[in-house]
């Protein structure tokens, strides 16, 4: 794994070096965002559990740079819910009407074991002012190698937006599922998480303040397969909120959470009396370094 994991990252770095000798002289950005989602499966439960909210951290550290006016890139390790724990490196490139991105990723079980390795990207179509349309994915590859593991990620999304005075609604729907193989009985265990969902952002010219208001439905399902098979399913609506607050030219903040409602379950998934147990929080901050 360590061996593994040193080339991939001595692989980015020399990505980054490449670029930096092109002469790239744009800003460089640093967001590093923090955690809790309560709405999550414990990593370790079995058919036999009962299930209850489970504290899962959550957050991320992204470094973006400018190649140039067209190109940059961005470095991303993440925690997630059901993605876990990933490693992401990307080579973005915009014009006024299209942008692409596209790299490669590896990913950990919370487990640390042996990692899987995938590619990811997106692709989007604007009409800056009116409208935008874009796509995204990751998928594992390369399972059958011995340096990587049989567990496997993918994702899947799509975005439509438009612009209203001061504000862009966006409607959207994204799917993650995670497969890991624990040694045990009940291998493998799939967790998935599927959302449909309304955002706004409302915004004001030379206002510092971005408030994002957000509403949907989800669905949290975990397949257990191997000795017993069961299929645990939690589905609820959801409203939440966000704030992004630039304090300077340089210096933003962000603020986030989000609570569901009106929860129905499969027959072994316990819904809470307080249903707010399972909120989910998350802030951060963002730098840019001129």
């Amino acid at each position: 794994m360590s061996r593994f994991f040193r080339t991939f990252c001595l692989s980015v770095l020399l990505v980054i070096c490449f670029f930096g000798k092109q002469g790239a002289a744009g800003a460089l950005e640093l967001e590093i965002m923090a955690g809790v989602n309560q709405n999550t499966f414990p990593s370790d439960g079995s058919p036999f559990s009962i299930f209850e909210p489970f504290s899962f951290v959550t957050g991320n550290l992204t470094l973006r740079g400018d190649v140039s006016s067209a190109l940059s890139y961005a470095i991303n390790i993440e925690r997630d819910n059901i993605l876990q724990n990933s490693v992401d490196f990307r080579l973005k490139t915009r014009t006024d009407n299209f942008r692409f991105e596209f790299g490669p990723f590896i990913g950990f079980s919370d487990n640390f074991g042996t990692p899987d390795a995938g590619v990811l990207g997106s692709f989007e179509v604007t009409l800056p002012g009116i409208v935008f349309l874009s796509f995204s994915g990751m998928s594992t590859i390369g399972s059958k190698f011995t340096f990587t593991s049989n567990n496997f990620r993918e994702a899947m999304g799509a975005e439509f937006g438009f612009w209203l005075p001061f504000a862009l609604t966006t409607i959207s729907a994204d799917t993650r599922s995670f497969t890991q193989y624990r040694d045990d009985f009940f291998d493998p265990v799939r967790d998935t998480l599927t959302r449909f969902m309304l955002s706004i952002d409302f915004f004001g010219k030379n206002f510092p303040v971005i408030l994002r208001l957000d509403g949907g439905y989800q669905m949290l399902s975990r397949t257990y397969h191997g000795f017993f098979d069961r299929f645990d399913e939690l589905r609820s609506f959801f409203a939440g909120f966000g704030l992004n607050i630039r304090a300077s030219e340089s210096l933003r903040f962000m603020i986030g959470g989000e609570i569901p409602f009106n929860l129905t379950a499969s027959q072994f998934v316990n819904i809470p009396e307080e249903t707010a147990r399972l909120f989910r929080l998350h802030g951060g901050i963002s730098y840019s370094f001129f």
